[in-house]
């Protein structure tokens, strides 16, 4: 139970910023311009998310977690990505 609840934990934490900055990559033309490659990064990141997203939604009974070393694994990298995408992002309007 303790893995699925870390699992649980980061992926609430990748999917907040997620949200976040899918509001911005996804909205807005000008950031995408402004940092191409954070914009391309937030793409991959977008899409193995939303693979993520819809593998779940398939499996509508938690059976235990064999797998879940693998997906602590794959949300905590994705976290990670996403907060430097956050951190150039900042950085940049922090900038202006």
């Amino acid at each position: 139970m303790s893995n699925i609840s870390e699992v649980i934990e980061v992926w609430m934490k990748v999917q907040a910023k997620w949200m976040y900055l899918e509001a911005i990559f996804i909205g807005s033309e000008d950031i995408r311009l402004q940092l191409p490659e954070e914009a391309k990064r937030f793409d991959r990141i977008h899409a193995a998310f939303k693979k993520i997203m819809a593998e779940t939604q398939k499996k509508t009974v938690v059976t235990g977690c064999p797998g879940c070393h693998r997906m602590l694994s794959v949300v905590k990298d994705e976290d990670a990505k996403l907060e430097d995408i956050a951190t150039v992002l900042h950085d940049r309007l922090q900038a202006k």
